[in-house]
C-alpha cells in the first residue's frame, strides 16, 4: 500500500487495486458492512480482486450508505469521523481510472444531491477536489434571492438589434429609370402567348 499520508498525494499514487485496503485503513468503521459483503474478515476481504472489481457497490454499500450518509445527516455527526471520510474521497476522485472516478461520483458525490441540506453538511469537511463538482450549486444556494423586478425577468422579452431600414428608391427615380428603360405595358396577369393558348 502507499505510504503517502491521506490527503496529501494525487490520485495518481494510489493503485486501483489498493483503494479497497485504502478505504479500511482510512475508515475502519467499515470494516463490519465489508466483511457482510464478502462474507470474509475485512482486512482479508480488501486485498482481493473481486473487491477491487466490485468498488461501486464497495463504496455505495459499505461507505456512503452506511458511514457517511448517517453522519451527514446527524445532529451531532463525528467531525474526526467525516474529516476521514473526505480525505478518502478526496484521494480517490480524481483517479485516472474511469472505473475509480465513476464509482466516486456516482456512489458518493452524486448522492449528496439526494436530499437538501447533505451538501451543507459534507461543504466544511470536502477538499478542493471533491468540492469543484458542487461549487455552482453551493453558491446558488448561498444566493440571496432577488428583491426587485422578481418576476419581470421571466417576462422580458430583448429586443432585436435595430438593422438600417430597407432603402426604397424615390418617385423620381423610378420616373427616371421608366422614361431610360421603358416598361412593357401589362397583360392582365396572362404571360406572354398565354392569349393563343387553349
Amino acid at each position: 500500500m502507499s505510504d503517502v499520508p491521506a490527503g496529501t498525494g494525487p490520485a495518481l499514487e494510489i493503485p486501483f487495486e489498493e483503494i479497497p485496503a485504502l478505504l479500511l485503513s482510512m475508515v475502519p468503521e467499515c470494516a463490519d458492512s465489508i466483511a457482510e459483503m464478502f462474507h470474509q474478515p475485512a482486512e482479508t476481504a480488501v486485498l482481493t480482486e473481486e473487491a477491487a472489481v466490485m468498488l461501486y457497490e464497495l463504496l455505495a454499500g459499505c461507505f456512503t450508505t452506511p458511514v457517511l450518509m448517517p453522519q451527514l445527516r446527524s445532529d451531532s455527526p463525528g467531525t474526526h469521523l467525516l474529516t476521514r471520510c473526505w480525505d478518502f474521497v478526496e484521494r480517490i476522485v480524481d483517479h485516472p481510472s474511469q472505473h475509480v472516478g465513476g464509482a466516486v461520483h456516482f456512489e458518493v458525490l452524486d448522492q449528496l444531491l439526494l436530499d437538501r441540506g447533505l451538501v451543507e453538511a459534507a461543504w466544511p469537511y470536502m477538499k478542493h477536489r471533491t468540492r469543484a463538482p458542487h461549487a455552482a450549486d453551493a453558491r446558488r444556494r448561498r444566493r440571496p434571492p432577488a428583491r426587485h423586478q422578481p418576476t419581470l425577468g421571466l417576462y422580458r422579452t430583448e429586443a432585436a438589434p435595430s438593422a438600417s431600414p430597407p432603402s426604397f428608391p424615390s418617385a423620381a427615380d423610378l420616373t427616371t429609370a421608366d422614361a431610360r428603360d421603358p416598361q412593357p405595358k401589362s397583360t392582365g396577369g396572362l404571360r406572354a402567348g398565354g392569349a393563343n393558348r387553349i
